[in-house]
């Protein structure tokens, strides 16, 4: 009897999921040998809009789903939540996207205030697809059954004026490629009528600096004549950064936490 086969050993082997043998014994993925693709999903965090009703400033995400191309998918919002490309007026935290030839889609989700935190999903599911390429998108995915990816997004504090005297509300970007050339936008704007000329920004945690040439954790930027403050940060490695915001005649501080991530590199 054969035995089975190990990392060490040679043996036999069964076939598994995204395989297929032929009657003449031949080993090969299913769907033509197509190169595998893996479902990510990054959320960009800190676009911003203006509001006319009240001309305050509304936070928004962008959702980027990389994945095989034309691979069609549904984005699932919460905790009120809204998808702004929805097409159904009776739930519009569901949507059917697909992805375009690069293997890239993008989304606007909508952020209520009265909201703590959010999640975004994505489903691909064979039957989401066309009948003509169900088999080869899934086997991009090395995957016959339904495969899920989730990411989280937080709102910003400081968009209830309630919590903070000084700091009207802030934005900032998350997802970021760490290459140490793009940058994390942080955009701060100082409630009307305060004193404050200054904000100082210094990294409390994490690799990411303000200057790429000193590696500098910390800078300040003078208050615009409109209160608007932005100052960019930068990161060479994966990870989480925490930044310290502070006014330069007070004690009250903010913190965000600008993401840097290696993007994924598509091969379909």
């Amino acid at each position: 009897m054969l035995p089975i086969a190990t990392s060490t050993d040679i043996g036999g082997i069964k076939v598994g999921d995204g395989l297929q043998v032929s009657d003449d014994g031949t080993l090969s993925a299913v769907g033509g040998g197509s190169t595998g693709c893996p479902l990510d999903m990054v959320i960009t965090y800190g676009a911003r809009e203006v509001m006319p009703a009240d001309e305050t400033w509304k936070p928004s995400n962008i959702a980027t789903v990389y994945g095989p191309k034309n691979m069609q998918f549904i984005m699932i919002v919460d905790d009120g939540a809204i998808i702004r490309e929805h097409t159904s007026e009776t739930d519009t935290s569901k949507q059917i996207f697909s992805t375009n030839e690069d293997g890239i889609s993008q989304s606007h989700i909508e952020m209520p205030s009265t909201s703590v935190n959010w999640t975004a999903s994505v489903m691909v599911a064979p039957y989401l697809q066309p009948v003509a390429q169900a088999e080869d998108v899934m086997a991009q995915l090395a995957v016959l059954a339904p495969i899920e990816r989730t990411a989280a997004f937080f709102p910003p504090a400081a968009t209830n004026p309630e919590n903070y005297n000084v700091f009207q509300s802030y934005a900032y970007t998350r997802g970021v490629p760490c290459d140490k050339q793009t940058p994390s936008e942080i955009d701060v704007c100082i409630e009307t009528g305060m004193d404050v000329s200054t904000l100082n920004f210094k990294v409390t945690q994490g690799e990411a600096v303000f200057d790429v040439q000193t590696n500098s954790k910390t800078t300040s930027a003078s208050v615009g004549a409109d209160g608007e403050v932005v100052v960019k940060v930068f990161c060479g490695s994966p990870g989480v950064s925490e930044v310290m915001i502070s006014g330069n005649n007070t004690d009250e501080k903010i913190y965000v936490y600008p993401s840097f991530v290696a993007l994924p590199t598509l091969t379909v």
